[in-house]
């Protein structure tokens, strides 16, 4: 009995011990800045879009990181798309838009496919609806907004 207990133990430690060996994953850390091209230091709030691009907000500055290159669109003092001075957080619709709130509340939309943006002010007057001041992301591109 004692020799079964032990080849028990035995086969059960390798077997954990290949377990838990296959489920390892190699988790990989890069530090990205300014240097690198990183428009700011200043990082509020990062996203990852449906395509794999990496969104970061920052002051003024929405920038796409492809994982080679950084592309930044920046406050236009004439047309200004920003509303505060901060980003504060990043939402994609189904549709692939990139919804942006920022800390004062408001909220901007851009279309990474024209690369042009909307307030959510438009939207709301051309739809009857007040302007929304929190945005809620869920699963399939879907957002729920509330004044």
């Amino acid at each position: 009995m004692n020799i079964k207990f032990s080849t028990l133990f035995t086969i059960t430690f390798f077997w954990t011990l290949i377990s838990v060996q296959a489920n390892e994953t190699n988790i990989k850390f890069c530090r990205l800045n300014t240097i690198d091209g990183l428009p700011s230091n200043e990082v509020s709030c990062i996203f990852r879009d449906q395509k794999g691009f990496m969104w970061f907000g920052t002051e003024n500055i929405l920038t796409r990181y492809d994982g080679f290159e950084f592309n930044s669109w920046r406050h236009n003092i004439d047309q200004s798309p920003f509303s505060s001075e901060y980003i504060d957080k990043l939402f994609e619709t189904a549709d692939g838009r990139i919804w942006i709130t920022y800390q004062n509340g408001a909220i901007s939309i851009f279309d990474p496919v024209s690369k042009q943006f909307a307030t959510m002010k438009a939207y709301g007057d051309a739809l009857k609806i007040p302007q929304p001041t929190r945005v809620f992301s869920f699963p399939g591109g879907h957002l729920l907004y509330a004044p």
